[in-house]
C-alpha cells in the first residue's frame, strides 16, 4: 500500500487558514495559478464581472494584469468564493491524479495506491485512486505540544466515529481505516480496537489498524510514553487476540443489507463551498448516520441528478437500542451516560460499558 500525502490537502490546509500565512514565492505562485486559472474561464472583464456579480471597474485592472488575489480564508460566502474553491478542486485533481500516474506509469509501482484521507480532500477526486482511506480517533489529545489534555469519555455513549467512518464509504472504491484509536491515558480505550474490528466486519471494510505501536526508540519501555502508542498498552495488547478473531476469523459477519446513498457532484460542492467542508457522508443524502450501526452504508458519487429519498429512517431519534441487522452488535442507551456495547456470536461474546446494576 502507498499513500501519497499524509493527513494534507490544498482544502485542508486552506479551511485551515495555512493558505493566507504562505510566504513567498509560495502565495504568488498560487496567486499566478488562480489568475491562469481565471483566464481559463472568462474570456473578457465583462463575462467575470458578471459572473461575480461585480463592477468591471472593480476588477479590470487586476484581471488585465493577472493580479486577482487569492481569497482568503474567512471571507463571505460569494460567487468569487465559490470560483476559488473551483480552482482548488482543480488544482488538488491535477496533484493526486498527476501523483498517481508518476508512480504508477513512470515508476512502475506495483502496489495499490491512495492519496490522502478523506475529510482533508474531496471524495471525488481521492476515488479516482485505487483505494479510500480515513483516520479517525477518539477524544484526539490537544493541543499537540507539551500541555496536551485528554477529554477521559467512554466511546460506548456515542459509537459516533464508527458510523461516521461507516457512512463516508465510497461505493465501488476498497476502503481502509489506517489509523485508529482511543489514545491514552483514556481510561476506556481498551473499548477502541474491539468495536473497530467488529464495525469493521459488519461494513466489510478491507483494512483497519491501530495507529500505533511504538514511536519510540525503546522496544521494552516500562511505562507508556507517547499517548498513540499500545507497546506498554495492556488494556490494548489483550484484546487483540479476540479483535483478530472478530475481523479475520470473521466472528461476526458482514451486514445482510446495504444502503447506498447517492451524491450528486454539484451538491456536494455547492456544500462544500458554503460549509466549507470537503467531507460528505449519507446524512447529505437524508439517511440517519446511525444506520450504519445497522446496515452496511457507502456513498456512490455520480455526475447524475438525485431524487431525493422518500423512505422514512429505520431509527426515530431518541431510540435508544440499535442492533445490527444480524442480530449480533447491540448498542444499548437506555440510560443516559450509561450505555453498553455487546457482541453476541457463536464464537465471540464482548460487552463494554456501564452495567449500572443491571
Amino acid at each position: 500500500m502507498v499513500e501519497i500525502n499524509n493527513e494534507n490537502a490544498l482544502f485542508s490546509q486552506y479551511f485551515a487558514g495555512s493558505i493566507d500565512k504562505l510566504p513567498a514565492p509560495y502565495i504568488l505562485e498560487l496567486q499566478k495559478q488562480w489568475n491562469e486559472w481565471i483566464h481559463s474561464m472568462y474570456k473578457t472583464v465583462d463575462e467575470l464581472a458578471h459572473a461575480w456579480s461585480m463592477s468591471k471597474e472593480e476588477l479590470e485592472k487586476n484581471f488585465n494584469e493577472r493580479t486577482i488575489p487569492t481569497v482568503a480564508t474567512n471571507s463571505d460566502y460569494s460567487k468569487m468564493r465559490r470560483d476559488f474553491y473551483k480552482f482548488i478542486y482543480d488544482v488538488e485533481n491535477k496533484y493526486w491524479t498527476g501523483m498517481y500516474n508518476y508512480l504508477k506509469n513512470d515508476l512502475g509501482v506495483k502496489s495499490v495506491i491512495s492519496g490522502t484521507q478523506l475529510r482533508y480532500s474531496s471524495p471525488f477526486i481521492q476515488a479516482k485512486l485505487d483505494y479510500v482511506d480515513i483516520h479517525n480517533y477518539w477524544r484526539h489529545p490537544g493541543p499537540i505540544n507539551h500541555n496536551w489534555e485528554i477529554d477521559n469519555i467512554s466511546m460506548v455513549n456515542s459509537l459516533s466515529n464508527m458510523y461516521e467512518m461507516a457512512g463516508q464509504r465510497v461505493e465501488g472504491k476498497p476502503y481502509t481505516i489506517s489509523e485508529y484509536n482511543h489514545p491514552f491515558p483514556n481510561q476506556y480505550g481498551a473499548e477502541g480496537q474491539p468495536m473497530l474490528r467488529a464495525y469493521g466486519r459488519l461494513q466489510d471494510w478491507d483494512g483497519v489498524f491501530q495507529y500505533s505501536y511504538n514511536n519510540r526508540s525503546n522496544f521494552e519501555p516500562d511505562v507508556m510514553t507517547y499517548f498513540f502508542d499500545m507497546i506498554a498498552r495492556t488494556d490494548v495488547l489483550a484484546h487483540m487476540p479476540a479483535c483478530a478473531t472478530i475481523y479475520l476469523r470473521g466472528d461476526v459477519q458482514t451486514a445482510k443489507e446495504s444502503i447506498v446513498a447517492k451524491i450528486n457532484h454539484t451538491a456536494y460542492f455547492d456544500s462544500l463551498a458554503i460549509l466549507k467542508r470537503a467531507r460528505i457522508g449519507i446524512e447529505a443524502a437524508g439517511f440517519d448516520p446511525r444506520l450504519s450501526l445497522v446496515h452496511k452504508t457507502s456513498v456512490e458519487l455520480t455526475e447524475n441528478p438525485v431524487e431525493p429519498i422518500k423512505s422514512e429512517s429505520e431509527i426515530i431519534d431518541n431510540q435508544k437500542i440499535i442492533t445490527s441487522d444480524t442480530e449480533e452488535l447491540t448498542w444499548n442507551m437506555e440510560k443516559a451516560g450509561a450505555g453498553y456495547w455487546t457482541v453476541n456470536t457463536n464464537n465471540t461474546k464482548l460487552f463494554t460499558g456501564f452495567p449500572d446494576a443491571r
